[in-house]
């Protein structure tokens, strides 16, 4: 008799143990007020979210989850110079105009790129930033004109100036 009860209790322990291992697998939900539900947390990733943070402000949390880059391209980059105005043959006004385009890859993900546009020779000699929401699958074009006055030989509209570009934010997501 004292067998069959230990091997009862082995196997209500053992189920426990297969309940508490299935039931810790299932990817959490935590709403704005901060509660949980494994069972909403299933269904939702059943209908397609797949641990990907959604725009309604619901977050999965949980081992492995971690914010990434959405994917993007950069494409059609320019810089277009005119020289304005000259006094002898010394250039003392110049209109650099710095231009590229970036597309959203991402296939459900909207956000905010930034870029900074660097007026540059040998030096940084004037920057912008420059945000934009891009929506996903969707491409806009980023262009920062510089104007440059200077006077003497030595001046910077008299130089050769050049831009340059930093990606300061790209839009991330949670993926589980």
């Amino acid at each position: 008799m004292k067998n069959r009860y230990a091997f009862i209790l082995m196997g209500i322990l053992m189920l426990s143990i297969i309940l508490t291992i299935i039931i810790s697998g299932i990817p959490v939900i935590r709403n704005k007020l901060g509660s949980s539900s494994p069972v909403d947390g299933y269904k939702n990733i059943k209908n397609g979210i797949n641990g990907i943070d959604s725009e309604e402000g619901t977050l999965f949390s949980g081992p492995g989850c971690t914010d990434e880059e959405i994917s993007y391209s950069i494409t059609k980059i320019s810089e277009n110079t005119s020289e304005n105005e000259f006094i002898g043959n010394i250039c003392v006004s110049k209109t650099i105009e710095c231009s590229l385009t970036i597309e959203n890859l991402d296939e459900s993900k909207t956000g905010d790129f930034e870029i900074e546009f660097i007026l540059i020779n040998n030096n940084k000699i004037d920057s912008e930033t420059i945000r934009q929401p891009i929506e996903s699958k969707e491409e806009k074009s980023f262009k920062k004109t510089f104007n440059v006055q200077s006077q003497g030989q030595e001046g910077y509209a008299n130089q050769e100036l050049s831009c340059s570009y930093n990606l300061i934010s790209i839009p991330t997501k949670k993926v589980c």
